[in-house]
């Protein structure tokens, strides 16, 4: 994956930069998934011919701009979160005036969950991720949200206090609170997606594990039963592909609204049978993939590396749906 970055005129000289991402191998990446899904601690896993230190070229650069650095009006994040590589954590105070550990590098809560996996080294980069919080304009929206926190427990009071979460609130690793400690929210990925959007919307609740209820089996087949629209009817999908090339050309580009919440259906994967379902997030034009039932980010790629597509995958839109509200049985309050 090659990918052409513009990097600050202040510390690249205004020159296109070539960046080439290394990842690790196919199967090396899907005996990690497949290490995760089975619930296994992965802390200390390690790839082979993993990269752990700057190259001597990103050193000798760093000793030959120090003083511009030192005398910058602002530095670049990659800077400003890596105090250890460009000079120590007095560089960063002096343009933050805070700590280095408490400077701009992004705090996220629950971005390690207790299983102990991490976002990618790209996903790291999307901390926190600049969404806006649900948008409750539309009174059919905020009726239905009430609805489905009446049905779940909540009271009136609570309910009247109730206000739309950002991104961090949503997640903050409540989403599959229990997976560390039942096999059966590490199978529930139905339920994770409606329980992300369902916190979106103020609603303080956590996703239940799989079990096999009629409604769960009906949206292993078919996710768009847990939403409906404007109309009370089922929405139909926003798109599907059964390309890889045209997926990423399509989820990434100008096609897509530059801020809304889908969730992103995989049929099947080249290593199982089985399927899976992510939350996929534009914020500012820029595309964010979140699983709420592992709790990490990862890019595109990443996913669609472990996509067999012969099988489809499928795209909703669900920020301007209702909830259907069986949805009740995938979560329960926090």
């Amino acid at each position: 994956m090659l990918s052409y970055y513009k990097i600050d005129s202040t510390f690249a000289l205004g020159k296109a930069v070539l960046r080439v991402s290394i990842m690790a191998s196919e199967k090396e990446r899907m005996a990690y998934h497949r290490a995760i899904l089975k619930g296994e601690d992965v802390s200390d896993w390690h790839f082979n011919d993993e990269i752990t230190e700057p190259h001597d070229g990103f050193k000798k650069w760093i000793g030959e701009n120090q003083e511009r650095i030192e005398n910058a009006k602002s530095l670049p994040y990659w800077i400003k979160d890596n105090p250890k590589y460009v000079g120590g954590a007095a560089v960063v105070q002096q343009h933050t005036g805070h700590e280095a550990a408490k400077s701009e590098t992004y705090s996220y809560k629950g971005h390690d969950s207790q299983l102990g996996h991490k976002p990618t080294k790209h996903g790291e980069q999307f901390l926190p991720i600049p969404m806006k919080p649900a948008n409750l304009e539309e009174i059919q929206i905020i009726n239905n949200g009430n609805r489905i926190a009446k049905l779940s427990g909540f009271t009136d009071d609570e309910i009247s206090k109730m206000h739309p979460m950002v991104f961090d609130d949503a997640n903050s690793g409540n989403v599959n609170a229990q997976i560390a400690r039942n096999v059966d929210t590490r199978t529930n990925c139905q339920g994770c997606v409606v329980t992300f959007e369902a916190r979106f919307l103020g609603i303080d609740v956590t996703a239940t594990g799989y079990d096999n209820e009629e409604f769960r089996l009906l949206l292993e087949k078919d996710q768009t039963l847990a939403w409906r629209n404007k109309k009370g009817e089922h929405p139909k999908l926003t798109a599907e592909f059964t390309n890889e090339e045209v997926a990423l050309a399509f989820l990434n580009g100008s096609e897509m609204a530059r801020n809304g919440r889908y969730q992103l259906g995989i049929n099947k994967w080249k290593y199982d049978e089985d399927g899976h379902i992510l939350n996929l997030i534009r914020a500012d034009g820029i595309t964010y993939i979140y699983d709420g039932q592992l709790k990490y980010k990862c890019e595109l790629s990443d996913i669609f590396a472990g996509v067999d597509w012969s099988g489809k995958v499928e795209q909703l839109r669900v920020d301007k749906l209702l909830f259907d509200e069986r949805c009740v049985q995938l979560f329960k309050r926090r």
